[in-house]
């Protein structure tokens, strides 16, 4: 907790995680945030009860995560759709 107290402290911390790149997000860190998603114990009820900002990290982790997993679905299927777009464009 040591270590995040002083990840919070530092400055700009809010506006890296406000402008951080999550449709970029190389996979060491995904499947790192998968580690912390899956433990039992990384649920924003309880990581608040040892602190507030902690638990609303928590649920700003758990939300990027969520996020990243349905973007990486959509991400083929996105590239199909620009592939038969511009098929179309060719066509039409």
């Amino acid at each position: 907790w040591e270590q995040g107290k002083l990840l919070l402290n530092r400055e700009n911390f809010f506006k890296d995680l406000e402008f951080y790149d999550i449709k970029n997000m190389p996979d060491s860190i995904f499947l790192k945030l998968e580690t912390f998603y899956k433990n039992p114990v990384f649920r924003p009820e309880i990581v608040r009860a040892g602190s507030v900002a902690a638990g609303s990290l928590c649920m700003w982790v758990r939300a990027v995560y969520d996020y990243c997993v349905v973007y990486r679905a959509l991400a083929p299927k996105q590239r199909q759709l620009k592939s038969a777009e511009a098929e179309l464009e060719k066509v039409g």
